[in-house]
Parts: C-alpha cells; sequence; structure tokens
C-alpha cells in the first residue's frame, strides 16, 4: 500500500455521536455581501497614528456602532500599557477608568458599546493572528467583536468575532474608511503614546493577561512518528524542536535573530525588549 493512502494521510472523519444521515457533505456557510467594518475619520486618524508613533507594538480599544452587517467604529481610545517589539499588556485599571470616564462624561452608550480591540505588529512584521491573538480573542468576546492589527505600509487585517452555543469567526472582513486623515488629531495621538505606553520589562507577561501555554496537541497510533514536540516561546505554539518547525521562520530577520540569540546566552529570547530582531522592526 502506498504511503498516500496510509491513515495517517487520509482524511478523517469528524467525531460524531451516532452513525450518520445525511449525505456526509462538508459543511457549507453563506455570508451578506455588505458585510464591513468602517472606520470613522477620527479611528482611522487614531489607529495608524498610535501605529507609527512608536515600534513597539501597542492596543487600544474602540466603541463600535452596528448598523445592519455594517459595524462602525467610531472612536478609539489608548490606555496605560506595557510594551514590548512583539506583545503588549493592557493596564486593568486603565481600562475600568476609561469606562468610568465615558459614563461621567454623559458618554454611557459608548462605554457600553466597547467592542473593538485594536493592535499592531511594528515594521515589516505582517497582519496575522498569533497564538495569543486568538486567546485574547476569546477574553474580549462577549456577543460580538471587531479585532483588527495593523502592520507597516498601512496593511490592516480585520476579523469579526461571534460569541454563542457555536463560536464564528469571520476573517479578513472589509474595512472601509469614512475620511482622510486628520493631521492635528495625528499629532495629539503621538504625544498621548509618549504618555501612556511603556517598555516592558525583559520576559513580562505576553498578552491581554499572562496565558498558559496551549495544552500540549494529542497524538494516537494513526499519526505519524515525532522523535520530538517542543513549546516554542516565539510563536506560541507546539511543534518540532527545529528552528525551520517555527512558523515565524518565514518573516524577514528570522535567522539573524536567532543567531544573536544564541550566541548570548545558548537560548534564543524573542521577547526580549533589547533583542535586535533585524529587518522584521524599523531602525
Amino acid at each position: 500500500m502506498g504511503q498516500e493512502n496510509s491513515p495517517s494521510k487520509r482524511e478523517r472523519p469528524r467525531e460524531l455521536p451516532g452513525p450518520m444521515l445525511s449525505s456526509g457533505q462538508k459543511l457549507e456557510c453563506s455570508l451578506p455581501g455588505d458585510l464591513a467594518v468602517v472606520l470613522s475619520q477620527r479611528a482611522f486618524t487614531k489607529l495608524f497614528a498610535y501605529a507609527y508613533a512608536t515600534d513597539l507594538e501597542v492596543s487600544c480599544l474602540g466603541v463600535v456602532e452596528r448598523e445592519g452587517n455594517r459595524f462602525r467604529v467610531s472612536d478609539l481610545f489608548l490606555v496605560a500599557q506595557e510594551c514590548g517589539h512583539a506583545h503588549t499588556k493592557l493596564d486593568q485599571g486603565a481600562i475600568g477608568q476609561l469606562v468610568e470616564q465615558l459614563i461621567a462624561q454623559g458618554r454611557k452608550d459608548e462605554a457600553g458599546s466597547i467592542r473593538c480591540w485594536c493592535h499592531t505588529h511594528p515594521g515589516n512584521m505582517g497582519c496575522f493572528w498569533s497564538h495569543t491573538d486568538e486567546a485574547t480573542c476569546q477574553l474580549l468576546v462577549a456577543d460580538w467583536l471587531v479585532s483588527i492589527v495593523v502592520s507597516g505600509g498601512f496593511r490592516l487585517r480585520c476579523r469579526l468575532d461571534l460569541a454563542g452555543p457555536v463560536p464564528v469567526r469571520i476573517d479578513h472582513v472589509a474595512v472601509c474608511l469614512e475620511g482622510a486623515a486628520d493631521q492635528p488629531l495625528s499629532d495629539e495621538c503621538k504625544r498621548e503614546v509618549a504618555e501612556k505606553v511603556c517598555l516592558a520589562p525583559p520576559g513580562g507577561p505576553l498578552g491581554f493577561e499572562p496565558l498558559a501555554p496551549p495544552a500540549q496537541p494529542a497524538t494516537d497510533k494513526d499519526d505519524l512518528a515525532i522523535e520530538e514536540v517542543v513549546y516554542c516561546e516565539r510563536c506560541g505554539a507546539w511543534h518540532g524542536p527545529r528552528p525551520e518547525d517555527c512558523a515565524l521562520s518565514r518573516l524577514p530577520g528570522f535567522s539573524e535573530a536567532l543567531k544573536e540569540g544564541l550566541a548570548k546566552d545558548g537560548k534564543p529570547d524573542f521577547f526580549d525588549d533589547d533583542f535586535p530582531f533585524g529587518d522584521l522592526f524599523p531602525e
């Protein structure tokens, strides 16, 4: 029997409680054609001003107004946070103060409509959802949540998470703009970043909250033999021990960063804030 017909290569059926009465076709779903996220001029200005004011990764929270299948981000707010080149941690007390401040200003509806989380991937890191990002989205979503990641060159990626009995994630949602950037507001946002964003100490907690590593994936007798599986602090996943097994190995600057880390103490540390990541971050 050829290797292509081995049990490990064949597609395995989903684990179901009993025999299937239907034909077993692949699951199908449909999305409305007008599904989109709209950034107001104010939100657009703030998002990229926060992103490009520092080479650290930063997060902000936003107010969303739902209009049918359109999710309009009307405003964004930066709160105090500790950041590194590859992680950001919001101050939980500052989030509470933001809500209290909006209520005190008579903006109770906005305080109850904070359903957007934005964060940045500095420089040329690219727009993707890391394991920490996935965990953060699951932590923040109540009924629904709009999430946006921003990288260099005005690149962004947007997703919509829906909570419920069957959680749903819709990725690569179209993003529309209402107007060009407001330069005076942009300058104000840069000053706000200098005030509220501080450099986190090396080796600090990652993500929105300190998160434990995901459970090691289970294996069974039909799986291909794996000599060793280790947890990778760089990408937040379990994979083989070789550097090329890491999903980040395809990013520019990975080889240089790995060599630099090994030269320091024999163990790569991609979350050391003083650690140069080659061309992955701007000078």
